[in-house]
């Protein structure tokens, strides 16, 4: 009988990434066939009446019935163009669509998402001058408060403000290239550090 084939898309940046190990370990494990496909290796074709096609290093590639996106929120947008080229064939089933990334790419965005799905999120608002920041820190409940980067992972461009100048100028030199949140601070205990994650 012949194996199953699971693809694993993702990015360059992830080539060495111990989840992609991971992966094709637990579904050779599974008694499964992974695929690995990089997204600078594939091209792709559409046209009329709604022609879809995939080609991996310049040959016509058969979709596996089942994908893995691996792209994070700094895929580049090509990487997310071809993922979402690849659900449009209908060939395979994706596990985290190109429409999940596309939001998990935006803090703001994600909050968005998840209040209306309704989860319990922190207070949240997007800020767009420093002028509105003392009203924004209110709005959350007062300081402490957290400030993001509406763009980033894995903590980078998070930091806990306790001060009105010190949000200010946070800002004001954040600001320059970046959408700033304003988040109510949720007490943790010293070094307790949540995440989620979202598959789907």
């Amino acid at each position: 009988m012949e194996k199953m084939r699971i693809g694993i898309f993702y990015s360059k940046q992830t080539t060495g990434s111990f989840s992609l190990k991971r992966l094709k370990k637990e579904a050779l494990a599974l008694g499964l066939k992974p695929e690995v496909i990089e997204g600078s290796k594939v091209n792709v074709l559409v046209a009329s009446p709604r022609r879809f096609r995939v080609y991996v290093q310049n040959e016509r590639y058969e979709l596996p019935p089942v994908i893995i996106s691996r792209l994070h929120a700094t895929s580049s947008e090509t990487n997310l163009l071809i993922q979402t080229h690849i659900q449009r064939t209908k060939m395979s089933r994706v596990i985290n669509t190109s429409r999940s990334i596309s939001i998990a790419r935006d803090k703001f965005k994600t909050m968005q998402t998840l209040a209306a799905k309704g989860y319990k999120i922190p207070k949240t608002v997007l800020v767009g001058s420093s002028k509105k920041i003392e009203w924004a820190i209110h709005a959350v409940g007062g300081l402490p408060v957290i400030l993001k980067l509406s763009q980033g992972l894995k903590g980078i461009g998070v930091v806990m403000i306790n001060s009105l100048s010190t949000a200010r100028s946070v800002h004001d030199l954040a600001a320059k290239n970046n959408v700033i949140i304003v988040q109510e601070n949720i007490a943790v205990e010293p070094g307790v550090d949540y995440r989620f994650y979202v598959v789907g």
